[in-house]
């Protein structure tokens, strides 16, 4: 297998990866919102820590980093998480992860202001189909947007959050791959002394702990092999395949009995993938010019 070839794998595996968290929050639920955001990020650090001392990289030079650069990636990185896990534990996991999974078609409008060519139509559809899909989510036949729920906003501001964190990443001259670790460590010790302040673990079952730690695990692996296909893979391909993150959330969730395959969920999800796919048609066409070319040489 090529480097190119690894690469790209890499970057698939991450998207699976990053596709299970819905599902495997399910299996360590009753931790509370902030301390399973603390243990999960935590954890990440500990991946990032274990793989520099196995490279022998200079931990030092890793936290040579700006005190303003921790703090923004602690508020979007931590916010995110803490805001996630919130809405995943007051609503359904599959309606709370479906509306997470506007941020895609949010990341492509929010960028569509920075560039030159600036909001245009395929952008506009694109939005209105991902929130379409939220609409159908969250209606009944005789009430629109009557299931929504306090844990569907948090979930709509996590999207907000990690959109404009994602887009605001490219204004920060310090930011490499690097950070995301650091990132971890803070927000984790952030998270942690908050849940030791706020929140109750009479409750917790504490025989979920190993999921906890999986999903930690699974995060930061995550992060690890999406850096690495960005680095080495085709960029385009993998841009692409993924907007299908929330189409293999909702499947692993229906497939392991998390989730009711209704007509809702399925069409929702539907538009929630499309949206980003019309939003971004510019990056779908040459990823599938470049998918082509490959295919043509073989």
């Amino acid at each position: 297998m090529t480097s190119v070839a690894r690469a790209n794998l890499n970057g698939l595996l991450a998207i699976l990866f990053w596709s299970s968290t819905a599902l495997l929050f399910t299996f360590c639920d009753t931790f509370p919102p902030f301390m399973l955001a603390a243990l999960t990020s935590l954890t990440g650090f500990f991946v990032f820590f274990v793989k520099w001392l196995l490279f022998r990289e200079d931990i030092r030079a890793h936290f040579a980093i700006p005190w303003w650069v921790i703090v923004f990636c602690v508020v979007g990185i931590g916010g995110y998480r803490a805001l996630y896990f919130f809405s995943l534990g007051t609503v359904p996991v599959v309606e709370a992860s479906l509306i997470n999974y506007l941020w895609p078609v949010l990341v492509v409008v929010f960028s569509s202001f920075l560039k030159d060519s600036g909001f245009r139509p395929h952008h506009l559809v694109g939005a209105l189909a991902g929130f379409s899909g939220v609409v159908i989510l969250l209606s009944r036949p005789d009430q629109l947007f009557g299931d929504v729920a306090f844990g569907h906003i948090l979930a709509l501001f996590a999207a907000v959050i990690w959109a404009g964190y994602s887009v605001l990443t490219r204004f920060v001259p310090s930011y490499t791959g690097n950070t995301v670790p650091v990132s971890f460590l803070f927000s984790g010790l952030i998270l942690f002394a908050i849940s030791l302040s706020t929140e109750r673990f009479d409750y917790v079952d504490w025989g979920q702990a190993p999921f906890v730690l999986l999903m930690g695990v699974v995060a930061s692996l995550g992060y690890f092999l999406w850096d690495s296909a960005m680095k080495k893979g085709h960029i385009q391909i993998l841009g692409v395949a993924s907007y299908f993150t929330p189409l293999i959330s909702t499947f692993l969730l229906i497939a392991f009995a998390k989730a009711m395959a209704t007509a809702g969920i399925l069409f929702a999800t539907m538009l929630i993938v499309i949206g980003p796919l019309i939003a971004s048609k510019e990056k779908v066409v040459a990823g599938y010019n470049e998918l082509n070319r490959l295919l043509r040489r073989r």
